[in-house]
């Protein structure tokens, strides 16, 4: 009984993260990973796909659409 009650305690005294509170964007940075590294390697499955060796990372993921 007394290992309930505290596990209550404990869950009702942990913030929740429900709140109405907006979070703040600013200080933070934006950035773009480019996908522009070429294919070094293709599995067989990524060939029935049409994935070569040399295309760009970019031009893969179209593939992968």
């Amino acid at each position: 009984m007394k290992r309930l009650l505290l596990l209550s305690l404990l869950a009702f005294s942990m913030p929740t993260l429900a709140d109405d509170n907006t979070f703040d964007w600013s200080g933070l940075e934006r950035s773009k990973i480019s996908l522009e590294a070429s294919v070094k390697a293709v599995s067989k499955d990524a060939t029935e796909l049409g994935i070569k060796v040399g295309m760009t990372g970019a031009e893969a993921m179209e593939l992968l659409r």
